[in-house]
């Protein structure tokens, strides 16, 4: 299967960049599981521990679009 990537750095938000992807499900729910994977979890986990950054999830019903927010601080070094 395919993952479509995207990565930026934000020019309304200085000093940020984003990475973004999108899972197509083969059978849409539009809402969350009902408990967070490792992957999640190791995922979040990371990205604020390590680089002070967010992860947000937005369910739609054709999949799983993933946004991490980073300071380029953290990613720059």
């Amino acid at each position: 299967s395919r993952v479509p990537l995207s990565c930026k750095r934000q020019k309304r938000t200085e000093g940020t960049t984003t990475v973004r992807w999108l899972e197509r499900n083969d059978r849409p729910t539009g809402k969350p599981p009902e408990r967070k994977g490792f992957g999640s979890t190791l995922l979040e986990s990371t990205v604020a521990r390590q680089f002070r950054g967010t992860v947000d999830h937005d369910w739609r019903p054709d999949g799983l679009v993933v946004t991490i927010t980073l300071p380029l601080s953290g990613v720059e070094n």
